[in-house]
């Protein structure tokens, strides 16, 4: 167990530390972002250079076009860094056991959320279990032809438990009629409302019942484990 002295004498991460993994986690993904964000602060610098130039302004307005060019290109940087973050991790998640949870902990407000998955095989599928505006939502890991049978055992659960609320079911995978990860909040988001916000709290705490016991899992699968290890996205 740490001491106070090394809690204390921990290094604090600081923004340009985020930066630096989100630009490692990018770069496995597509490794040309290193010039690409090298080449717009230099374009957008060149163009004002070119302004200046044709225009024979000032030394002070020249600077104030260079001090502009530059902003905007760490601007656009942070953009495009920010949209190919988001698109890296999903391509190195896919397929990554409990990638499905890393996507639903995204989901800020609205929605009951399982921390643990309410199903799971000796192949390591998993089932996992959220309530919202919709009704109960399964989601499921793994193959078409084991993650049906797996969906309908918990489909059948819980209507047992809540009977009047709709099930619904999606399949996470590249099978033919999957849903890909990316898409998972997408797909949540076409669901028609069929609940009140009060009545999801109430609906939750009814299926807290069929909560899977850990005895129950198959031998030598933690529950609590499949969940995604964030230090693979630091580039450690």
């Amino acid at each position: 167990m740490a001491t106070q002295s090394e809690l204390t004498s921990a290094p604090k991460r600081r923004w340009y530390h985020n930066i630096a993994d989100a630009y490692r986690v990018t770069k496995r993904t597509y490794p040309w972002v290193t010039w690409a964000l090298i080449a717009i602060p230099i374009v957008l610098l060149l163009v004002a250079v070119g302004v200046c130039v044709a225009t024979s302004i000032g030394v002070v307005s020249a600077i104030g076009w260079v001090v502009v060019a530059l902003t905007a290109g760490l601007f656009f940087d942070t953009m495009l860094l920010t949209q190919l973050l988001t698109r890296a991790t999903y391509a190195q998640m896919d397929g990554v056991t409990g990638a499905v949870s890393w996507v639903l902990q995204q989901i800020k407000r609205g929605w009951s959320v399982e921390s643990e998955p309410v199903a799971m095989n000796k192949k390591q599928d998993l089932v996992w279990r959220l309530v919202g505006r919709p009704g109960i939502v399964l989601i499921s890991e793994g193959p078409h032809h084991r993650a049906r049978q797996m969906l309908a055992e918990e489909s059948r659960k819980c209507a047992r438990v809540a009977h009047s609320v709709p099930v619904h079911t999606i399949e996470v995978g590249n099978d033919e009629d999957q849903v890909k990860l990316k898409d998972v909040t997408k797909e949540l988001r076409r669901l028609p409302k069929a609940i009140s916000k009060d009545e999801i709290p109430l609906v939750a705490k009814r299926l807290e019942s069929l909560k899977m016991r850990t005895q129950q899992m198959p031998h030598g699968i933690d529950p609590t484990r499949a969940k995604i290890n964030r230090r693979m996205f630091r580039g450690n």
